[in-house]
C-alpha cells in the first residue's frame, strides 16, 4: 500500500471485514471462492486501499451476506444514520417520503 492514503472510513471497514472474516474462521482465500471476487480485489478492502462503495454490489451484498454486515454500514462507515438517508412519516394523510442522498 505504499504511496496510498486511506481515509478513517476506509480504515473501519476494512477492520470491521478482517475482524468478522476471522471470527467466522474464513480464510481471504475461501470467502473469496465463496463470493467470486480476486484475492487481489478483496485484499484492498481489508487494507483500505479501496473503497467498499465502490466494489461491484453482487460482491458486496454477497461479503455482507456470508459476514453477516449490514451493507449499509460497509458503504457509508460508522457515522452512517438510517435517518439520514430515508426519513419516512406515517401522517393521517398517508405515507410522505423524502430521501436525502
Amino acid at each position: 500500500m505504499k504511496g496510498r492514503k486511506t481515509c478513517p472510513r476506509t480504515t473501519y471497514i476494512g477492520k470491521a471485514l478482517t475482524e468478522k472474516r476471522q471470527q467466522l474462521g474464513l480464510s481471504q482465500q475461501k470467502l473469496c471462492s465463496m463470493t467470486g471476487l480476486s484475492l487481489r480485489g478483496y485484499q484492498r478492502l481489508e487494507t483500505g486501499e479501496t473503497e467498499f462503495r465502490d466494489t461491484r454490489m453482487r460482491f458486496g451484498l454477497a461479503i455482507c451476506t456470508i459476514l453477516g454486515l449490514d451493507p449499509f454500514m460497509m458503504v457509508f462507515g460508522h457515522e452512517f444514520s438510517y435517518g439520514a438517508v430515508l426519513d419516512i412519516e406515517d401522517e393521517s394523510s398517508g405515507l410522505s417520503q423524502s430521501c436525502n442522498m
